[in-house]
């Protein structure tokens, strides 16, 4: 076992009611780590018949499985009871909330992509602020694109949420730019009932669905589009390699076997 400041953090999840693809409903209690493997594990009850607590692998309970031809998630997260007295709602951005939005915007997707691995710390700013010019060159007058603050029941905004309207496989969908719950609202459901939100909004616009992108280390935002009936499309994957060993003039051959590529040296 690991020491604590060691450990790799465990992924975010949303406690609460999870209803199996089969019918089962079950507790989401907690996200808990394999003391051997560090593999990160839910921990969950059954709400019906059989009792006891359960653990099962988090990729595998956050997965989507193919039933009857449709990807959908193994588990899917249900809607609390209460919630008929929690809405969110979705309006139309002021130019001022547009004007914090656009700075923040920046900044976090600056930041995702250092953390994706994308760009360099020190250009990543500068690359984000240029993307937005290029996206949003009247900013909130852009034809076409639909920025909105996410408000709770009592008119407190909690967030915000920017899709454009885009052309996909011939029809057109919505495609969510960006949306994120302020960090003094979370896990209080804003996020997907403001997706549940949007989709009442792409039916008003005649749009055909609904598209959007996750960083791949994003594990809750996985979990939670999963949650909604949100399908892969396209995946895209890396793995860094690293460099072979510089060998100079005169150094002893490696015990390793020979490499079957010529080096520039061969060619001189």
């Amino acid at each position: 076992m690991s020491d604590d400041d060691t450990l790799p953090p465990l992924p975010a999840i949303t406690p609460g009611r999870y209803r199996h693809f089969k019918g089962g409903e079950y507790e989401l209690l907690d996200c808990v780590r394999h003391s051997e493997t560090l593999q990160p594990l839910v921990l969950y009850r059954p709400l019906r018949g059989a009792s006891g607590l359960w653990a099962r692998p988090h990729a595998m309970f956050f997965e989507q499985v193919l039933v009857d031809g449709v990807w959908r998630p193994r588990f899917a997260r249900m809607e609390p009871a209460d919630d008929a007295n929690r809405q969110t709602h979705l309006r139309p951005m002021t130019e001022a909330e547009f004007e914090a939005f656009a700075a923040e915007v920046v900044t976090d997707y600056a930041a995702d992509k250092v953390s994706a691995g994308t760009w360099a710390a020190d250009e990543a700013l500068a690359l984000s602020s240029a993307s937005q010019v290029a996206l949003l060159p009247p900013g909130l007058a852009t034809p076409g694109h639909h920025h909105h603050s996410m408000v709770a029941a009592d008119g407190t905004v909690v967030g915000a949420l920017w899709f454009a309207e885009q052309q996909q496989a011939g029809l057109t969908s919505a495609y969510v730019y960006y949306i994120k719950v302020w960090s003094a609202h979370q896990r209080h459901g804003h996020g997907r009932r403001a997706l549940l939100a949007l989709e009442d909004e792409v039916r008003r616009l005649g749009l055909a669905g609904i598209a959007l992108h996750v960083f791949g280390h994003n594990a809750s935002a996985q979990a939670l589009y999963a949650g909604l009936d949100y399908r892969p499309t396209d995946i895209n994957l890396f793995k860094q390699v690293p460099p072979s060993p510089v060998r100079t003039a005169g150094a002893a051959a490696s015990d390793g076997p020979p490499s079957t590529h010529p080096t520039a040296d061969e060619f001189l």
